[in-house]
């Protein structure tokens, strides 16, 4: 837990440390490594996150996806992009949520599939309330892809989603996208 106190103290100097923590044998620890170096913006972690997303356990996957979220490098995006194709459904979405976050159109099949309520509700091993964040999530980063694709979709969503969150979400974003935010 160390290491998400120096993540959440922005304690740069720590980085070192942490990068060499991420080869440590405790999956937690190596999980929350990656979150405060993501936190710290720690470039130099790039590639050991890069290396990470191939990791056994899923939550250290899922972690090094959400890390590279925050990182840059040349490779970045071939690793998110194959990610999308990863065993674990929230692994696929948070690279996805990374992608759409650099303006990427290769999240758009999984931000789609994400509208899909009856597909999310069979995600078990993620929470009621944060199947409904992570479909929000989705519909506004669907918005800001491709905004001409993205409005019969929304429209949609905020017609006929039986979830309140998400429609709020889907009228949002229609509203944003027709002020052109």
């Amino acid at each position: 837990y160390v290491a998400l106190v120096l993540g959440l103290l922005g304690d740069r100097e720590s980085a070192p440390v942490l990068r060499a923590a991420l080869s440590d044998t405790d999956a937690d620890t190596v999980k929350n490594c990656l979150w405060a170096l993501a936190r710290l913006k720690d470039e130099a972690a790039a590639l050991p996150a890069m290396e990470l997303t191939r990791h056994a356990d899923v939550n250290v996957r899922l972690m090094a996806v959400y890390a590279l979220g925050f990182l840059d490098h040349p490779k970045t995006r071939d690793i998110l992009v194959a990610t999308l194709n990863d065993t674990d459904e929230l692994v696929k979405w948070n690279a996805a949520f990374a992608l759409a976050n650099r303006g990427d159109a290769a999240a758009r099949e999984v931000l789609t599939r994400l509208l899909d309520k009856e597909y999310v509700d069979r995600q078990l091993q993620v929470t009621l309330a944060n199947r409904s964040k992570y479909r929000a999530a989705a519909v506004t980063w669907l918005g800001k892809l491709d905004k001409r694709a993205a409005v019969p979709v929304l429209e949609k969503v905020a017609k006929d989603d039986l979830d309140l969150r998400v429609r709020d979400a889907a009228l949002k974003q229609l509203e944003e996208l027709k002020h052109g935010s």
